[in-house]
């Protein structure tokens, strides 16, 4: 069984949107009420401080704080979309994969018609279940920040609760590559990968061991462990008050990173915290303007 500490929680709305360990709140009067919402806030806090200390990983175990070797790397697998027939949206759907059998896929497709940017998401720990709908991390995060650029938004669904450096997700997201090429009308570009908490650190595995697959790499929420050198552009994205990898280990990471001549920004968020990936829509947008003014070298807001 897998250390529970690397199944890092990052499904935004699991909690729901009640903010935690805020230090701004008054004290509560000792009224009957009170009493049992302050006795509740308590059992709140102690289940949150339980899943921080179950979340975080210790240093360099149980996560890819390394690339692999060589003699490691994964093949992409062979994914069928040739059967989908999806309307401008979203959509979740079941595809076929060699070697794996049925993968599940949450879909995002703009309704002008292509060539489109192609972006590849990874979802956090069991973030699978909050990709679509309304609460959506798709429909609050990544459509409404990356509209402007019409991407085409593929997101699939981890086997491994968020583990992306297992050897069946890998060849299930580097294998969405060319079958989306041959499914829709994409562009020149390589894709575009980002993700949030699990998916952050997913994003940087991809970023060191498999480059040659994307433009650029969005880590969010991710841990610093896994930092480190990379021929992709990365921008990475932090809350400084994020509740499971303190915004100082990012710092450090991130400055050490780019003192080596490593292509890497960090943008803070301000009072920004894990729980809440909803909120991290403006700093995806500058990332969006970071990548077509640096890495794509076009407007966001031009035709393809």
């Amino acid at each position: 069984m897998s250390d529970p500490r690397t199944l890092l929680h990052a499904a935004p709305t699991l909690l729901g949107a009640a903010p935690f360990c805020d230090a701004e709140h008054a004290p509560l009067r000792p009224s009957r009420r009170r009493w049992r919402r302050a006795t509740a806030r308590a059992v709140t806090l102690g289940v949150l401080a339980a899943v921080w200390v179950a979340c975080r990983p210790p240093p360099n175990r149980g996560l890819p704080s390394q690339s692999q070797s060589p003699d490691h790397v994964v093949a992409p697998a062979s994914v069928d979309l040739g059967a989908l027939q999806l309307e401008p949206g979203q959509s979740g759907v079941s595809v076929s994969v060699a070697g794996q059998g049925t993968r599940e896929l949450a879909v995002w497709l703009p309704a002008a018609q292509g060539p489109h940017p192609l972006v590849i998401f990874l979802h956090g720990a069991d973030g699978g279940k909050w990709l679509l709908g309304s609460r959506g991390v798709l429909d609050c995060l990544v459509e409404p920040a990356l509209e402007p650029i019409e991407p085409i938004i593929l997101a699939p669904v981890s086997s491994s609760r968020g583990q992306w450096w297992t050897e069946e997700d890998i060849a299930f997201v580097l294998g969405l590559i060319g079958a989306a090429r041959q499914r829709w009308s994409i562009r020149s570009e390589k894709p575009l990968l980002l993700g949030y908490s699990n998916g952050g650190i997913g994003t940087w595995f991809f970023a060191r061991q498999y480059p040659d697959y994307f433009s650029a790499a969005i880590p969010m929420a991710s841990n610093d462990s896994i930092v480190g050198a990379t021929p992709l552009p990365v921008y990475a994205i932090s809350g400084d008050r994020d509740e499971l990898f303190p915004i100082a280990d990012m710092r450090r990471a991130i400055g050490a990173a780019k003192a080596t001549g490593q292509n890497v920004t960090l943008h803070e968020k301000y009072r920004g915290t894990h729980m809440k990936a909803c909120s991290y829509v403006p700093e995806l947008e500058a990332a969006r303007d970071w990548v077509t003014s640096t890495v794509w070298k076009t407007s966001a807001t031009s035709t393809p």
